[in-house]
Formats: C-alpha cells, sequence, structure tokens
C-alpha cells in the first residue's frame, strides 16, 4: 500500500501548456521529502492528444469537509479545542531519562486535543501554532506541538487518570518546541517498548524571530518522518529533522486508532511560576488515504 523509500524513482506526467502537451520526468531522490523535486522538462510529444475538455473542466479537490472531529483528553475546553492551557508540573512520559525521583515514569497529564485515524489510512498533518494571551515559553522544558500516539490494546484511550505502566503504556512521539536553557529549539522525545529517546534541533536564526512554528508529520514506509516548516508561500521551506522507525510497525486488524495530536507541557516542576503556558494552534489538517481533511477548534 505504501511505496518504499523514494532513492532514484520517478514517474512520467503529462502536462499541457498553451495546449501543447510536454512530458515532464519527476525525479525523486530522498531529498523528496524536504519536498525538493528536480523537473527535467523533455521534448514536445506532438502525437498526444489532449484530453477531452470535460475532464479538464471538472474542477478537482481532495480537500473533505470536517471527517473527523477533535476530542479533548486531560481538559473540559468546550469553546475552542484548538486552544490549550497547561499548568505546571504537567507532561506526557515514558520512562524517565533523567534520575529524579520527582520524575514519575508512564505520565500522560497534558492537555491534549486529538484525532483518532487508523494506522493503515495516515498519510500527513501539519499544524501550526503560538503562544497568546501574554503567555510565552518561560520555563525550562516548556513545549508544544504534534502528539503521535500508538495506544496499547490493552489502554486504548491512556489519560492523567490511566497512564498505563510497563507493557500496556502507549508508545508516543512529542514532536515541537521545547525551551531550554533560555533558548527554543525543536524537540523530538520518543517512547517505544519503555526505552526513552530525547533530541533538541536548533532552529535556523534567520527564522528565530518568526511568530508561529509549523511542523509536519508524514508517513514514511513504516517510519514517520518529521519536518519544519520556515516561511511563507512560494518562500516556504522543508526541513528534515528525523525519522522515526517504529510508528507503523506490525500492524494487525482490530487494533486501536492511531492519535494524531496538538499536546502543551509545562513540566516545571519545582513550580517557578504560577502562570499557565497557553497555546493556540491553528491551520491543522490531516491527509489520509481519501484526501486532505482540514482540522477546526
Amino acid at each position: 500500500m505504501y511505496s518504499e523509500d523514494p532513492v532514484g524513482k520517478s514517474d512520467n506526467v503529462l502536462i499541457y501548456q498553451d495546449e501543447k502537451p510536454l512530458s515532464f520526468r519527476y525525479q525523486y531522490s530522498y531529498q523528496a521529502l524536504a519536498s525538493n523535486v528536480v523537473i527535467q522538462q523533455d521534448t514536445p510529444l506532438p502525437t498526444a492528444k489532449k484530453p477531452h475538455s470535460s475532464f479538464t473542466k471538472r474542477p478537482f479537490s481532495t480537500r473533505n469537509m470536517t471527517k473527523y472531529k477533535l476530542a479533548p483528553v486531560n481538559h473540559k475546553s468546550t469553546s475552542n479545542l484548538l486552544n490549550l492551557t497547561s499548568i505546571n508540573n504537567v507532561d506526557v512520559l515514558g520512562v524517565p531519562l533523567s534520575n529524579d525521583p520527582s520524575l514519575a515514569p508512564y505520565s500522560f497529564k497534558s492537555p491534549i486535543s486529538r484525532i483518532a485515524v487508523p494506522s493503515t489510512q495516515f498519510k500527513r498533518a501539519t499544524v501550526s501554532y503560538r503562544p497568546v494571551n501574554g503567555s510565552g515559553y518561560t520555563c525550562n522544558w516548556d513545549q508544544a506541538g504534534f502528539l503521535f500516539v500508538r495506544p496499547k490494546a490493552e489502554l486504548p484511550e491512556p489519560s492523567a487518570e490511566n497512564p498505563g505502566a510497563s507493557g500496556t503504556a502507549p508508545s508516543f512521539v512529542k514532536i515541537g518546541i521545547e525551551l531550554w536553557e533560555k533558548k527554543l529549539y525543536h524537540m523530538i522525545c520518543s517512547s517505544h517498548n519503555d526505552m526513552t529517546d530525547w533530541t533538541l534541533h536548533a532552529i535556523p536564526e534567520e527564522y528565530t524571530g518568526e511568530e508561529d512554528i509549523t511542523m509536519e508529520i508524514s508517513r514514511f514506509g513504516n517510519r514517520l518522518a518529521i519536518q519544519a516548516v520556515y516561511g511563507q508561500a512560494e518562500q516556504k521551506l522543508k526541513r528534515i529533522l528525523r525519522i522515526v522507525p517504529w510508528c507503523f510497525v506490525d500492524e494487525v486488524n482490530g487494533q486501536p486508532d492511531v492519535w494524531i495530536a496538538v499536546y502543551v507541557s509545562r513540566p516545571d516542576a519545582e513550580r517557578t511560576t504560577r502562570e499557565p503556558l497557553v497555546v493556540q494552534f491553528h491551520d491543522f489538517e490531516i491527509e489520509d488515504l481519501s484526501g486532505v481533511n482540514q482540522i477546526d477548534g
């Protein structure tokens, strides 16, 4: 159902320009993940025939109207599920990387708004977000972004009250932004089979002043590809940060849907502030095998 790595593969596409058929060959490489596609124009094809006008004039769109509905986890927001507020000492954790005894394993306390999608249907998702209401990333470990969750069959609906334990806690990937030592980084933290890893990636200096953070995740074989998106419109640039290998391995019928979610966390175990971290998400869309779905709050 899903193609392998698009290394060295090409497709031929017939495109009309001024009613003259031209053949374009799209040559793919690993850089295709970063939306870099080399286009080579071949010679015109004089024998090709233009499709019937009833096909060329028919509008086409793969965008669906609200196929999926957001569901709140660990909060009861009724106005807008894409505005999330975190108090301090709140996070999503597997087995902690630190020996700090105050960090309990298998925590699932963060405010989350999630879409449940059959894993075999998922293709891509993107979202943008920013802190609001005078809030900002001010405490070490402040974070927000995507939360990809693959629940276990024994615990299809993890929550703050029931985070699971070894063997039942969900596998997850946190994907977004995190403050560390007064500097914002792209953050990826994954937990799978009682193993946790955490990485920070510097934001390119020319984009550190952007108001919005935009992230994109996509299925890449059995893996999850993670990209940061910078700039707007024609100036948009995608930078691949990481590929997580386990996200779609061993899919079986009847397993719980994966969660494509947004979340916000203010771990701040020392409670250095009483102020909450408030983040507004927007332009949230999910692409599945049937098309693109705009997610509203």
